[in-house]
């Protein structure tokens, strides 16, 4: 799966847990660009992921999950 596939994937889950079918991410966006984008909402971003891409985040890899981009980054090397 390339990082562009990986990226539209999470934009769809980005949008459903965020609940705005409009939303538009890039790969730098960060939980401050969004206001939805709180911790509970992180929660959750995680867990829909997780199950999209049946993968399991450590917790010091869900620490480091800080924008897009790193969220790419990791899902590419988990699902290689």
């Amino acid at each position: 799966m390339t990082e562009n596939e990986i990226f539209e994937k999470l934009q769809n889950i980005f949008r459903s847990v965020m609940k705005n079918s409009a939303l538009q991410i890039t790969f730098e966006t960060t939980p401050n660009d969004l206001a939805e984008w709180d911790s509970l909402a992180h929660a959750q971003l995680i867990t829909e992921i997780e199950s999209a891409f049946n993968v399991k985040f450590s917790l010091i890899e869900m620490l480091d999950l800080d924008n897009v981009s790193s969220i790419v980054k990791l899902l590419k090397q988990k699902i290689q």
